[in-house]
């Protein structure tokens, strides 16, 4: 994602290969025969161990690649396979075979007469629902008081050992909108869920329409909140060798992102911490910290002195008061719909910035990124004024924000309606603007992914300045 500004010299070598032209052995790569299901087979005998834990081995008269369905919620490979069962009842256990020449299926049911509660009586089992004794279950809300509760960021790098590097909700920081709403309850006897909310989901554009229902904009926190009601008769599994929790019957936890299995980063009797990979945005993953809701509890603040109301700035940016030097240190972020980045935008630096919108953008806010570290260093409640220009050959509208370099919630400034007409150009001014908080490098954040492929965007004018009010402009 990154593009640093450095000159690299590409030194490339050619040399010729010669090939027999002797004709290609067709023989040898020919596919092998077809599969059938009367050529599979598999055994399943109960273990020495407890009856409710059944070992399954493929006997199937043809090699191949075994994969097991196992009517637990658990799916495994391989051609000796254990599965455990804790309750009683019938299940359908699958297993297909894939070989050079396709691929076939065979399914057999195993019963199970009683239930054994022992197999559930484990470390991560127990600190999910209470343990056996918690007849009720264990109830699990939101952390919503803790930093990075709620995040996001690149699947490739999923999980990320600081949190999701994107961005990363501070405390409290949805409150406002249905995602603290939503409670689960989970309960060992039956592997039971129940999931209250207040008739709402919390998700964004990408996961309304993979969701197929229609919500309602926020207007405190941004994006939607959709009519939903849990289901009845829920159920959970929890996999703690493979670290998996999966919620069943398309349950989810509280944001919309398409599916219902999350990866397990930390689960003990005070947090769950899971992240999974969208369905509704293949490049993203979502991160969520929970905990009991008997131990949530909203911490003592102190009163922060609020923001001064901004004055206006002389800005000044031929002065040596512009502390934007020649160097340029950047990166871009482009992306299709699918916010799995890789679009490579035209970039010259004269003076100027260009940036040409490439084939494929997106059209949504934060698809067309182009970030400015400006190693400018800011104090807490330090004042600083900002100004460029921007113009496009074709119309659009584009986001302007200035922040610490970490790109939490307290920024100098957020602008996401900047509208600019094609062929004209926008004088964008921010005056008198600071953080809480100090930061070692102001970062100035751009974002075109709201114009048209094609579109040639030009940042001029750059001044970042410590506040010049003004009045002490000359007459």
């Amino acid at each position: 994602m990154k593009k640093i500004i450095n000159a690299i010299l590409l030194l490339a070598t050619a040399g010729t290969l010669l090939f027999s032209c002797r004709p290609m052995d067709l023989d040898a790569h020919k596919l092998g025969p077809a599969v059938s299901e009367d050529q599979l087979a598999f055994s399943f005998a109960p273990s020495s161990a407890t009856p409710n834990i059944i070992e399954f081995q493929n006997t199937s008269t043809v090699a191949g690649v075994a994969l097991w369905d196992l009517g637990n919620g658990t799916m495994v490979k391989g051609d000796a396979v254990s599965a455990t069962y804790p309750f009683a009842g019938e299940y359908t256990v699958t297993m297909s075979l894939y070989t050079t020449g396709g691929s076939a299926t065979i399914s057999k049911v195993v019963t199970i007469s009683a239930d054994d509660y022992g197999l559930l009586d484990t470390p991560g089992f127990n600190a999910l629902t209470g343990g056996a004794d918690a007849a009720e279950g264990k109830t699990w809300v939101f952390a919503r008081y803790t930093k990075g509760h709620f995040g996001v960021g690149d699947v490739n790098a999923a999980p990320e050992a600081n949190g999701p590097a994107w961005w990363q909700c501070d405390p409290n920081g949805k409150d406002g909108c249905s995602l603290y709403d939503n409670e689960y309850t989970f309960i060992q006897k039956g592997t039971k869920l129940i999931w209250k909310n207040k008739g709402y989901i919390y998700t964004n554009e990408n996961g309304m329409n993979h969701l197929g229902q229609g919500g309602t904009p926020n207007p405190v926190v941004g994006d939607y909140d959709v009519p939903y009601t849990p289901g009845e008769g829920l159920g959970f599994s929890l996999d703690e060798e493979a670290g998996k929790l999966t919620l069943k019957d398309g349950a989810f936890l509280g944001f919309y992102t398409g599916v219902s299995e999350y990866s397990i980063i930390t689960l003990n009797e005070h947090l769950l911490y899971v992240w999974c990979r969208s369905a509704a945005e293949p490049g993203n993953a979502w991160y969520f910290i929970f905990v009991p809701k008997d131990e949530l509890v909203e911490p003592e603040v102190e009163p922060v002195e609020p923001k001064p109301t901004p004055e206006p700035a002389w800005f000044r940016p031929e002065a040596e008061t512009n502390l934007l030097g020649a160097t340029l240190n950047y990166e871009s972020w482009f992306s299709g719909a699918d916010w799995a980045g890789g679009l490579n935008p035209g970039l010259s630096f004269n003076n100027d910035i260009k940036i040409v919108v490439p084939e494929g953008i997106g059209g949504g806010e934060w698809m067309g990124q182009f970030k400015i570290h400006t190693l400018v260093p800011a104090g807490a409640r330090e004042r600083f004024d900002f100004c460029c220009k921007i113009s496009s050959t074709q119309a659009g509208t584009a986001t302007v924000k200035m922040t610490s370099e970490a790109d939490g919630e307290d920024c100098f400034f957020y602008n996401g309606n900047v509208e600019v007409a094609a062929g004209e150009t926008v004088t964008f001014e921010e005056a008198d603007h600071m953080l809480f908080d100090g930061t070692e490098s102001i970062l100035l954040v751009f974002d075109f992914g709201r114009f048209p492929a094609g579109a040639e965007i030009t940042i001029s004018g750059l001044c970042l300045q410590k506040h010049i009010p003004l009045s002490e402009k000359p007459e």
